[in-house]
């Protein structure tokens, strides 16, 4: 099991929130998410999208990004990106 006191999600979010909102855009998202699953199509990104952005606002907070993250044991994904793509599999689900 990884220890999720030791995933980095933190610095995951800020490399990727652009415009330093703490929020991360659709474009944003896109661009994190083909950088661990270049093989999604545009519906299944904002399918994937539509399950982080709880609240509906159109944008991903830093609270609904690492709550979806780390509320689901993780068995041997590895680093911060594959535990990102495994979690955004199991939303896919």
């Amino acid at each position: 099991m990884i220890n999720k006191h030791h995933v980095d999600v933190d610095k995951v979010f800020k490399n990727f929130d652009k415009s330093g909102s703490m929020t991360l855009d659709m474009k944003e998202f896109t661009n994190l998410i083909m950088v661990i699953d270049k093989s999604l199509n545009p519906t299944e990104i904002a399918a994937i999208f539509q399950k982080f952005d709880v609240n509906g606002d159109g944008n991903i907070s830093f609270g609904e990004f690492k709550k979806l993250i780390m509320e689901t044991d993780y068995e041997d994904v590895g680093d911060n990106h594959m535990l990102i793509e495994y979690r955004a599999k199991k939303l896919m689900k």
